[in-house]
């Protein structure tokens, strides 16, 4: 794969994982809901790494 390839995927990922954590951030009441989005986000994230092994999910988590 090119690096150009990987890197309009990642970017990609990136996008979607930004707007996820925005929406999540959206629709959760209080001020504490920053927060709440980026873990939600993150444990997301992570779980799609799940595939390659279970290290690298739990890396991506953090």
């Amino acid at each position: 794969m090119e690096d150009y390839e990987r890197e309009i995927r990642s970017s990609a990922l990136h996008q979607f994982m930004k707007v996820l954590k925005d929406e999540i951030q959206r629709l959760l009441p209080g001020k504490s809901s920053w927060i709440i989005g980026i873990l939600i986000t993150s444990l997301v994230f992570g779980v799609l790494h799940l595939h390659s092994s279970f290290n690298l999910g739990i890396y991506c988590t953090y």
